[in-house]
């Protein structure tokens, strides 16, 4: 049984938004579920992946998924281009590398800090694709901001083997109950 560990959305905890019914979904598909706390005050996405990678390496990558949500997807993917998931699944993916710094808007920047808006301005996404190979899900809500939607085209460009969907009425929540619904048949 594969096991996938999922991190969760920006400044997001366990509590923050319905994770339990979204791991007890994925859970009933036959997979064993373990939520990956982050600590995201005063830290930037290395420490964010450094958090992660305590907890996968006592997983066999054979046997586990990385997901993520949002920030979240981001410090899976880079994980992943580390050290090889079984599979990898990106849900709302977000539009943080450094190609995408220059079309961000200023307040976004703001809300993530300097430390870290310098971080992201030297993560090319263009460098992680050659370094992950393994299946990956890109799911997204048909309602997210026109960004996330352009990254994850993007990233189903650039991984031609990619399954990408996405989840009908609604935005920017993975425990939304169509994004839900649209991650589960995929997996």
């Amino acid at each position: 049984m594969k096991t996938v560990l999922f991190v969760p959305g920006f400044m997001e905890d366990y509590a923050s938004r319905d994770y339990e019914t979204l791991l007890a979904g994925i859970g009933a598909k036959g997979y064993r579920t373990q939520f990956v706390p982050i600590a995201w005050r005063r830290t930037v996405i290395d420490d964010w992946v450094q958090e992660l990678h305590e907890v996968y390496r006592t997983h066999n990558p054979k046997q586990t998924v990385l997901a993520g949500f949002s920030f979240g997807a981001m410090v899976a993917l880079m994980a992943a281009s580390q050290r090889q998931p079984a599979a990898l699944w990106l849900c709302s993916l977000s539009p943080f590398f450094a190609e995408d710094m220059p079309d961000l808007k200023v307040t976004w920047l703001h809300d993530i800090g300097e430390r870290r808006a310098a971080r992201f301005r030297k993560l090319p996404f263009s460098a992680i694709v050659p370094k992950v190979d393994c299946p990956i899900l890109l799911v997204g809500g048909a309602n997210e901001v026109s960004r996330v939607a352009e990254r994850r085209n993007q990233a189903a460009t650039a991984w031609p083997h990619a399954v990408a969907c996405v989840a009908p009425d609604c935005a920017h929540d993975v425990t939304n109950a169509h994004y839900r619904q649209t991650l589960l048949e995929h997996i």
